[in-house]
């Protein structure tokens, strides 16, 4: 196999950095155009549906655990909740995308990886290691986890009917569940999913009531997960196709501990979340248009302690960006991008906050004949917060 050797020459924070990756021939997007791994000057991983399937994972952290250079901090099991990490970065620097739609909480980064899709839905993951600001904003300053689910990806040039099951039932009256369903047929894909996971939770030693502050001896880890998910494509033509899908995410577990080592947390917490996106995509024979359209609703119930008021919050999203890619030549391919990002946040503890941010980038990539690839990206944004940024991004590799 050959071996591919990346240089990141110009990065957000300046550094340079040496990579070494396996040659892939999957195409990604870590750059906002359709590329092959080794063309994008990027470390990137993909995982793939018939790779998720052989693993032995239960939620989409605890599959990301394999990946090298990749930190998972969770907080419980079975995807309760997790932070992620990319090379050092927190858990507010690494973007999540699903379908080319950012998932990212308005609140706070510890519900970014509240995934809305199950296992079963899920066609590709792309894992890209180090800054990708310029193509998708500044909370990609560590890396990007973009899911593609089947129906996004999908091939109406063949007719196919897929549906799986998962079910196990463990300690603790645990019950896992991950079931989906593909159709596919002339120019119309269908696809829904469903998870639940359930469980008692383990039976632990109260600190609180060692303390003299709480009255139960002990407490239990309880969850309870379900994700439910549904979406249609849609091809018109040969060049012309759309594709909508819409999420429902609702948790409840014990958050003891999550957060503080307070001799009075009892937590609990509750969360929901609606997401929708809309995807318009033209494929030309040299270069294609996207837009994706996205809008998210969600909540957070936390009682930190029964005898004190629990703190309420409600979040919204909108999200919109358009993208459009010219072949410049043979060897040569130009994008040209806008994106618009809203978030509003409304909360009894935090106060009610908004939040807009409108940036333009451009992409422009180049192979030449010795097997070297460039790219070089520059983006503007106005985001509220900082006001006006302007930032350059290169990276070249080398076959």
């Amino acid at each position: 196999m050959r071996k591919v050797f990346v240089f990141i020459m110009l990065g957000m924070l300046g550094n340079v950095q040496a990579q070494i990756t396996a040659l892939d021939t999957v195409v990604i997007s870590a750059q906002q155009i359709d590329q092959k791994a080794y063309e994008t000057g990027r470390s990137v991983d993909v995982i793939s549906a018939k790779q998720i399937a052989e693993m032995p994972v239960q939620s989409i952290d605890e599959l990301l655990r394999y990946v090298s250079g990749v930190n998972i901090n969770s907080r419980n099991g079975f995807g309760v909740q997790a932070d992620l990490g990319m090379r050092g970065s927190t858990f507010t620097q690494v973007l999540v995308l699903v379908d080319n739609v950012r998932l990212n909480d308005p609140l706070t980064g510890h519900f970014n990886h509240n995934f809305p899709v199950a296992l079963s839905d899920i066609a590709q993951i792309e894992i890209v290691k180090g800054p990708a600001a310029v193509s998708y904003g500044a909370d990609a300053v560590g890396g990007m986890i973009h899911i593609k689910t089947k129906s996004y990806v999908q091939d109406n040039n063949k007719e196919e009917i897929d549906a799986t099951i998962d079910f196990g039932y463990g300690d603790h009256s645990l019950i896992n569940t991950d079931a989906g369903i593909y159709f596919s047929k002339d120019k119309l894909t269908l696809s829904g999913s469903y998870r639940l996971l359930d469980s008692d939770g383990e039976t632990l030693r109260n600190p609180n009531f060692d303390a003299g502050i709480a009255e139960s001896e002990t407490y239990d880890n309880f969850f309870s997960l379900s994700t439910a998910s549904f979406s249609a494509a849609y091809r018109f033509s040969d060049k012309l196709r759309a594709h909508a899908r819409f999420s429902n995410d609702q948790r409840d577990f014990k958050a003891q501990y999550f957060y503080t080592a307070s001799a009075f947390d009892e937590s609990r917490e509750e969360t929901s979340n609606n997401w929708g996106t809309l995807a318009i995509i033209s494929e030309r024979e040299k270069g294609n248009s996207e837009l994706n359209l996205g809008y998210r609703v969600s909540t957070d119930f936390f009682e930190f302690n029964p005898l004190f008021t629990p703190n309420e919050h409600e979040m919204t999203q909108q999200f919109a960006n358009f993208k459009n890619s010219f072949e410049l030549g043979q060897r040569s391919t130009f994008v040209l991008g806008l994106q618009y990002v809203n978030k509003e946040v409304e909360s009894t503890d935090r106060g009610n906050h908004e939040n807009t941010s409108l940036a333009a980038y451009g992409i422009l990539t180049h192979s030449f004949d010795n097997g070297l690839f460039a790219n070089a990206s520059l983006r503007a944004e106005n985001d509220d917060n900082f006001g006006t940024e302007v930032l350059p991004q290169v990276s070249l590799s080398y076959i």
